[in-house]
């Protein structure tokens, strides 16, 4: 029960990145600075951890909304910008549709609250 506990708590904080993230692409005009970059890289750190937790909370599936709908966000998200952003000159600021920070800002939103419930019913009615 530790792992499903762990998961929840640390995914409020993904969420949290996430809605951050994406108000600064859009602040800064879709401009990546070092911020973006870092959430980048946490969040690719964080997919291992939801595709273990996809295959392990498959038997309940409100608990399986949560992973599930991480992996599939990064992976549309990532061959969405892969295709969107053309690469640029040697040396060039990366630009990122401002849309592509609205998306991100959105998702970061619905993986909190789904999280933030999901911890919640765990505390209140903890497992036997």
């Amino acid at each position: 029960m530790r792992l499903v506990r762990f998961y929840y708590k640390f995914a409020v904080g993904i969420a949290v990145l996430e809605i951050t993230d994406g108000v600064l692409l859009l602040i800064d005009k879709g401009l990546m600075n070092w911020f973006n970059i870092i959430v980048s890289l946490i969040e690719l750190s964080w997919l291992p951890i939801c595709t273990i937790a996809a295959y392990i909370f498959m038997k309940n599936k409100i608990s399986f909304i949560s992973p599930l709908s991480f992996v599939l966000y990064f992976s549309t998200g990532s061959i969405i910008a892969t295709a969107m952003v053309a690469p640029g000159e040697t040396g060039a600021p990366t630009i990122f549709p401002l849309w592509l920070g609205i998306v991100g800002a959105a998702f970061g939103i619905y993986y909190l609250l789904i999280n933030d419930y999901m911890n919640r019913s765990l505390s209140q009615n903890p497992p036997s």
